[in-house]
């Protein structure tokens, strides 16, 4: 799940501003709720664990399972 996490919390704010510029002008309006997603996107990343917190979890459970990593491949 770290690895999961650490891909979507860097792939959301771009994925947030495509969404953003395909609905133009009615994206940019707060009623549509989309400016506040794209403000909070970043935030994710940290909120939700840094990049490195996520890595050192992944090796810890490569190191506990390390046939686990096929999985990765």
């Amino acid at each position: 799940t770290a690895i999961g996490k650490y891909w979507v919390c860097k792939r959301q704010p771009v994925a947030v501003a495509e969404a953003l510029e395909c609905l133009g002008g009615n994206g940019y309006d707060e009623a549509s709720g989309m400016p506040r997603l794209y403000r909070e996107a970043p935030l994710n990343g940290i909120w939700e664990g840094s990049g490195n917190v996520n890595a050192l979890d992944m090796l810890r459970a490569l190191t506990r399972e390390p046939e686990s990593l096929e999985a990765l491949s």
